[in-house]
C-alpha cells in the first residue's frame, strides 16, 4: 500500500507471500526494513523466506546508513548463519521460574528463522512448554511448534489436544496441521465433536 508517498505493508500479504516463498516479493520485503512501522513484520517474513531466497537481497542493506536497518539485517543474517546470538538466552529462559520470561522466550523463538541444525534442539525445548502451568505459555509453545516442530513432536502435540484450554488445543491442532503428518488424524477427529 502506498500512502502519502510512503510504502506500508499489509501484514497478511507479507505472511502469505512468505509462506508461499515467493521470490518476487523479496526485494519489496527487504525495502520494508527501512520503514519503522513495517520492520518487524518484514523481518519475520524474510526469516520465513530463508537464506536461499533472502540473503543476497539483504546483503544490499548491510551498509545502510540507518543503524536500525543495519541491525535488523545483521540479526536476520546471523540467524541464517547459526541460529542467531539471542537463541541461547531464549532457550535458557524457557526454564525460568517466571512465566513472563518463559512466554517472552517462546514468542521470540517463534519469530526466529528455523535453522535446520538447531530445529531438533529448539523443538524439544518448546515441546516441554506445552505442559506449562501457565496456559498462555503452553499456547505460545503450540504456535512456535507450528514452525519449529516435526514428526518427533507429534506425540506431545497430540497430548496437548486434551489440554483444558481451548486456545492450547487450537494451537496444538494448528501445529499438527503445519507438520502435516496423517498420524495425527485419529487424534483430531474427536475434536469435531467438541461444543
Amino acid at each position: 500500500l502506498i500512502e502519502g508517498g510512503e510504502i506500508f505493508a499489509d501484514p497478511l500479504a507479507l505472511d502469505i507471500l512468505a509462506r508461499l516463498k515467493e521470490p518476487a516479493a523479496v526485494p519489496a520485503m527487504v525495502r520494508l526494513l527501512k520503514n519503522f512501522f513495517d520492520r518487524s513484520d518484514a523481518a519475520f517474513a524474510l526469516k520465513r523466506m530463508g537464506p536461499q531466497l533472502a540473503q543476497e537481497e539483504l546483503q544490499k542493506l548491510a551498509s545502510d546508513r540507518n543503524a536500525d536497518v543495519r541491525a535488523a539485517v545483521e540479526e536476520i543474517l546471523q540467524e541464517f548463519h547459526d541460529g542467531g546470538s539471542r537463541l541461547p538466552a531464549f532457550l535458557k529462559d524457557l526454564d525460568s521460574p517466571k512465566w513472563e520470561l518463559r512466554i517472552g522466550a517462546v514468542q521470540q523463538i517463534g519469530k526466529m528463522y528455523v535453522h535446520p541444525q538447531r530445529r531438533p534442539q529448539v523443538a524439544t525445548a518448546l515441546e516441554r512448554r506445552l505442559a506449562d502451568e501457565n496456559g498462555n505459555v503452553a499456547q505460545a509453545a503450540g504456535h512456535a511448534l507450528s514452525r519449529w516442530g516435526g514428526p518427533e513432536n507429534e506425540p506431545a502435540l497430540i497430548k496437548a489436544l486434551n489440554h483444558p484450554s481451548a486456545e492450547v488445543r487450537c494451537a496444538a491442532a494448528q501445529a499438527l496441521l503445519e507438520i502435516g503428518s496423517p498420524n495425527a488424524i485419529p487424534a483430531l477427529l474427536p475434536l469435531l465433536q467438541e461444543k
